[in-house]
C-alpha cells in the first residue's frame, strides 16, 4: 500500500570504465610522461521530463596529513568538466553522456599510512532549470598505482651480489633476489662463508628500513622527517631449526614474514647460545624465502618525479651476529641496499580476468579490481609457483657458493658494515665499507656490481 503513494525520484550515478589507473612518472623533470586516460559515463535517471542546464564532472585528490606536528589537507589533483545542456527539456527515463580526463604521470598516487592518506574520487553534479535544483551522484573512488615501470610491463626483479672479504671472517658473498619486488612477494636471501675461522654464528636476520618525508606547504614547517619505521622480515637464532634440503627450506615455518622478534632477541643478559659452530676452513651457506609485508604495514615506495606530500623510501637489510672462537665480545656484520618496493597491485596477476566455471561457488564474493592484489593470494600459492625457481633447487643444493648474477635492482646504494659489541653494547664501528652502485635506468635497472661503477671507501 505505501509503494503507492511512494513518488519515484530523480538520480544521478557516475560510472568508471575503469577504476585502477597505473602511473609511471618520467625519469626526469625534462622528459615528457605518459599520461593516462580516465574515462567513464554520467548517467541521469529522470521520473519526469524536467529542464537542465548543465552536468559537472569533478576528479579531485586530497591528501590528508595526519602528523603530529600538523594537520593539515591538500588538494592534489582537481579537473573539472561541463556539459552544457542550455535549459534543454529531457523526456522521463534514462540519459547517459561519456566523460574523459587526462591523468598526469607525476600525479601522486594512492596511499595510506599512520602519517596521512592519499586519496582520489570521481563526482558528478546535475544542475537543473528554475526551482528544481541540484542533485548529486554519489562519489566514485579511482585508485591512482605508482608503476615503476612502462606501460604493459612488469615491475624489475630484484638480483643482488656481494663478495667481500673482510679479514676477520674471511670471504663473505651475499645474496639478494626476488623474481618481482613488489610489496608481499617472495624474496631469497642467501648468504656464504667461504672460508670462515672457529667461530660462532648466533642469529641470522633481515628486516626493511621504512622512512617517511612529509612535505607541507606552510614555509614555516616545511619537510618533516618521523623516525624511521624498522619492519623485522624473519630472525633465526638457537631456536630456529636450519633447513636442510630445499623442500625443508619451502615448507611454511621457514618462510619468514614479518615476525616479531623473539625474546633471544630483546635480552642479552645471559649469553646466548649459536645457531651454528664454524670450523676453520669450512664453508658455510645459510638460506631463507622471505615473504614481504601486506601493504597495512608496508607501503609501496615513492617513485621518483611524482609529486606528493607523503613520500617513502626503503632500505633492505641484513644482519648477521657473530663471535669469535674463545671470545666473549659480540660483533654484528651488517649489509643495506637501498631498493625499490613496487606497489602489490603491479604484477600481471592483477590484470587478468579469474578462470571460466560452469558455476560459481555460493560462498566466493565477487572482489573489486584492486582488492585483487598480492596481499590477498596465500603464501603457499606463491611458493608453489616461484619457490623452486626463487630458491634455485637444481643449482644451490649442490654449490655452498651461488654464482654472481647480474645486477638487476634499482639499488643505488649498498653498505657492508662490521660493528663491534660487548656484554651486548654496541660501540662505535670497527669497519665500515660503503659501495655505490649506480644502475643503468630505473626501468632496466641493470648495472655491474664489480664494474667500474662502483666506488668503494673505506674508514677504521
Amino acid at each position: 500500500m505505501v509503494q503507492l503513494f511512494k513518488r519515484h525520484q530523480s538520480t544521478l550515478a557516475v560510472d568508471l570504465y575503469q577504476d585502477t589507473i597505473y602511473l609511471s612518472p618520467p625519469l626526469s623533470p625534462s622528459e615528457p610522461g605518459h599520461d593516462e586516460i580516465l574515462r567513464g559515463t554520467v548517467t541521469l535517471n529522470l521520473a519526469s521530463s524536467r529542464r537542465i542546464a548543465r552536468i559537472r564532472v569533478q576528479l579531485k585528490g586530497i591528501c590528508s596529513i595526519l602528523s603530529d606536528y600538523n594537520y593539515s589537507t591538500l588538494t592534489t589533483l582537481q579537473k573539472d568538466l561541463e556539459i552544457e545542456l542550455g535549459d534543454e527539456k529531457l523526456a522521463a527515463g534514462e540519459h547517459s553522456w561519456n566523460w574523459t580526463f587526462i591523468v598526469p604521470s607525476s600525479t601522486a598516487c594512492q596511499e595510506r599510512s599512520m602519517y596521512g592518506t592519499v586519496r582520489h574520487t570521481v563526482k558528478a553534479w546535475c544542475e537543473g532549470s528554475g526551482s528544481w535544483g541540484t542533485i548529486s551522484a554519489f562519489p566514485r573512488p579511482v585508485w591512482l598505482v605508482g608503476s615503476p615501470c612502462p606501460a604493459g610491463e612488469l615491475p624489475s626483479g630484484l638480483e643482488v651480489t656481494v663478495k667481500d672479504n673482510s679479514g676477520e671472517v674471511g670471504p663473505i658473498a651475499l645474496q639478494l633476489s626476488s623474481p618481482h619486488l613488489t610489496v608481499a612477494s617472495l624474496c631469497f636471501l642467501n648468504i656464504t662463508f667461504e672460508s670462515p675461522p672457529n667461530m660462532e654464528i648466533l642469529s641470522v636476520g633481515a628486516y626493511v628500513i621504512q622512512s617517511f618525508a612529509i612535505h607541507y606547504d606552510d614555509p614555516s614547517v616545511g619537510v618533516v622527517y618521523p623516525p624511521r619505521q624498522k619492519k623485522i622480515l624473519f630472525y633465526a637464532d638457537q631456536t630456529t631449526p636450519l633447513a636442510a634440503s630445499t623442500d625443508e627450506l619451502l615448507d611454511r615455518e621457514n618462510v619468514g614474514r614479518g615476525a616479531s622478534i623473539p625474546a633471544s632477541f630483546e635480552s642479552r643478559h645471559r649469553r646466548p647460545k649459536a645457531l651454528v659452530r664454524l670450523e676453520n676452513g669450512v664453508p658455510w651457506s645459510y638460506s631463507r624465502i622471505i615473504r614481504l609485508l601486506d601493504d597495512d604495514h608496508l607501503r609501496p615506495t615513492t617513485l621518483e618525479h611524482t609529486e606528493t606530500p607523503l613520500r617513502v623510501k626503503h632500505s633492505l637489510v641484513t644482519e648477521v651476529r657473530y663471535r669469535m672462537k674463545g671470545s666473549k665480545a659480540e660483533k654484528t656484520l651488517e649489509c643495506s641496499t637501498k631498493v625499490t618496493i613496487a606497489s602489490c597491485c603491479c604484477l600481471q596477476d592483477s590484470l587478468l580476468l579469474p578462470g571460466y566455471v560452469k558455476q560459481r561457488p555460493a560462498d566466493e564474493p565477487v572482489r573489486s579490481f584492486h582488492r585483487r592484489c598480492l596481499c590477498n593470494r596465500s603464501l603457499q600459492d606463491l611458493v608453489s609457483e616461484d619457490g623452486a625457481a626463487l630458491c634455485g633447487a637444481d643449482s644451490r643444493d649442490s654449490s655452498p657458493a651461488p654464482p654472481p648474477p647480474k645486477l638487476m635492482a634499482s639499488s643505488n646504494d649498498l653498505r657492508l658494515s662490521k660493528q663491534r659489541s660487548g656484554g651486548g653494547r654496541s660501540s662505535a664501528s670497527a669497519r665500515r665499507i660503503s659501495r655505490e652502485l649506480h644502475s643503468a635506468g630505473r626501468a632496466s635497472g641493470s648495472g655491474n656490481a664489480s664494474g667500474s661503477g662502483a666506488a668503494v671507501s673505506a674508514a677504521r
